[in-house]
């Protein structure tokens, strides 16, 4: 979690105010730009959030796949985009792009603990569960018939949406 917390400030400064793991943050950012129509700022901010989202769903289907095997393989994961965010002659937006997503996929390692879940912020915490019930049913949906409003993975699609962040505060199920 320090590497999330470094990665944050060194892309907060290179990015000009956006965080590659600290979702709370960027979604504050995204409304502030946003209540200011100030379009292009929110958009970055938008993108970020998508591409956290698209790194814990991978990180969820990773962790599922590889088993036991799941810290060393996410961990190889992420030292691989990490890597190519550091090396790589990208623009400042595509390393960010490539940290936000290798942040995301990091919670298929902490997440979860047995039974017990590690805590996060808010926003970030709706964030990756929403993640990982969208990874999960889509897991499901490669074992099982398309998702429907009678089967499984169609209910897990469901979940996945009533989990989802809202702009009032909780979470869809919750308004």
């Amino acid at each position: 979690m320090a590497l999330a917390g470094f990665g944050d400030a060194i892309e907060f400064l290179i990015l000009g105010g956006l965080f590659v793991s600290f979702m709370s943050g960027n979604s504050t950012q995204f409304a502030i730009r946003a209540g200011r129509e100030i379009w292009r700022g929110a958009a970055a901010e938008a993108v970020i959030v998508g591409l956290f989202v698209i790194g814990v769903v991978v990180g969820r289907l990773v962790a599922t796949a590889a088993g036991r095997r799941r810290r060393p393989e996410i961990l190889a994961l992420e030292a691989v985009l990490l890597g190519v965010a550091a090396w790589a002659p990208f623009p400042a937006l595509a390393s960010g792009a490539l940290m936000t997503l290798a942040m995301g996929a990091q919670n298929g390692i902490l997440h979860a603990a047995g039974p017990t879940k590690t805590g996060l912020t808010y926003v970030t915490g709706s964030l990756v569960h929403f993640s990982e019930t969208l990874a999960d049913a889509q897991r499901e949906r490669g074992r099982r018939r398309p998702p429907g409003p009678t089967s499984r993975s169609g209910s897990r699609w469901s979940r996945a949406a009533r989990s989802a962040p809202s702009p009032m505060g909780g979470s869809a199920s919750r308004r």
